[in-house]
């Protein structure tokens, strides 16, 4: 378990600094002003300067303005989540960085489908997805109200799958039994 822990450590690193550069290009004066009102809300409720009800409602609505402003970015960062953990295991026939370097390989039934439903859970792609979709359907209390739901639902099968990954005997976490995949050693 702990060589696949460190395995996933090294390919979300890569991800997340890909996808930082990127971000970091398409940065904008808008999002940048509501990063700074955001900041200037939290000064405000820990001075108690505003209620806390008040300061719930102002983070919402910034942090839905900041959301919707970042869908491009967002979009190109599912799409890099594509790329490392779908599309490279399948032509590097079951190896990221992170696993070629912990000497380990997926293997079973790789496609995208099952890879798709292998990151469901290892990555959180299908909440990547649904948080671009109801930004554009709802409004920023709906929007917000969902997305909690949808980050409580992606941190449960996390806990799950850790547990299954503990206790089970073949160690198989949900991603490897809903995927039809799993984690071995190479030698």
């Amino acid at each position: 378990m702990f060589k696949r822990f460190i395995a996933y450590l090294i390919d979300l690193i890569i991800v997340i600094i890909v996808c930082s550069t990127i971000n970091g290009i398409f940065q904008n004066k808008k999002i940048s002003d509501y990063n700074h009102e955001l900041n200037s809300y939290n000064e405000q409720m820990l001075n108690h300067k505003i209620e806390f009800g008040e300061y719930v409602s102002d983070y919402v609505r910034v942090s839905y303005k900041i959301d919707k402003e970042q869908k491009t970015c967002s979009c190109i960062n599912i799409m890099i989540f594509i790329l490392y953990f779908i599309i490279i295991p399948i032509l590097t026939k079951g190896y990221t960085i992170g696993l070629k370097i912990m000497k380990l390989k997926l293997s079973g039934k790789i496609g995208v489908r099952n890879l798709f439903r292998r990151n469901i859970i290892t990555t959180g792609i299908l909440y990547m997805i649904l948080s671009i979709l109801i930004i554009h359907i709802f409004n920023y209390n709906h929007y917000f109200i969902l997305m909690s739901i949808l980050s409580f639902i992606q941190f449960l099968l996390v806990i799950i799958s850790i547990f299954m990954i503990i206790y089970r005997g073949d160690k198989k976490g949900l991603q490897d039994v809903l995927s039809n995949t799993f984690v071995e050693e190479v030698k």
